[in-house]
């Protein structure tokens, strides 16, 4: 029976969250940026609004249903595996960067828009995220079937129309489609989903997911 509850749950969290996170960033956002800087917007949106929405829920589930979770709670903050074996993910993110930025800029150098605030933010979106789509979706779909694969395949899929909302608001939807842009995303939830699942620890993807973002900010 509690499992049934779970799964309504999580479920309803779900559709809960796409569904309220859409209308933030394609109808509150932009009327907030009329009234407010977009740096403090950007503040609120990833510091209060996400931990609200994303953290809390999640942490919620996750301790009131553990039992039905593939990693229980009092394992997924522990690090067996170091995180000194993921040095060569965080080397390949950082030289994915600066390739990149040499490439579009000619040099490579700290972006002009980079704000301290940044760093929160990388953070509190990593850890957010992180709990969000691997602490909680993807480590309830690897309880319910143990084809990794298909748990992981899921869960880039969730990972990738997340991103579609901030996508359509910023004009860069058709783009990223057509360019095939959103391709990194599913590369990346899938190298996280696999972190985690190798680690069996949460702490692994967070970090990488914290570092990609302010590299992204900081470049």
């Amino acid at each position: 029976m509690k499992e049934k509850v779970f799964k309504n749950m999580n479920a309803v969290y779900c559709m809960a969250l796409f569904t309220i996170w859409t209308v933030l960033e394609i109808f509150l956002v932009p009327k907030m940026k009329l009234y407010m800087a977009d740096e403090t917007v950007d503040i609120l949106k990833e510091t209060v609004i996400k931990i609200i929405i994303w953290f809390i829920p999640s942490v919620f589930l996750i301790i009131h249903f553990n039992n039905f979770l593939y990693i229980k709670k009092d394992k997924l903050f522990e690090c067996k595996s170091a995180l000194l074996k993921y040095v060569p993910l965080f080397l390949i993110f950082a030289v994915y960067h600066i390739i990149s930025d040499y490439v579009r800029n000619g040099s490579v150098s700290v972006s002009d828009s980079f704000r301290l605030s940044d760093i929160l933010l990388s953070l509190t979106v990593g850890i957010s995220e992180e709990m969000v789509f691997r602490g909680l979706f993807l480590n309830s779909i690897l309880k319910e079937n143990k084809n990794n694969w298909f748990a992981v395949s899921v869960n880039s899929i969730m990972f990738l129309l997340i991103h579609f909302p901030i996508w359509y608001t910023s004009g860069l939807f058709v783009e990223y489609i057509v360019s095939g842009s959103f391709v990194q995303i599913i590369i990346l939830s899938l190298i996280f989903s696999w972190s985690f699942i190798k680690s069996k620890s949460i702490i692994v993807p967070i970090a990488l997911h914290t570092f990609w973002d302010l590299l992204c900010w900081f470049l």
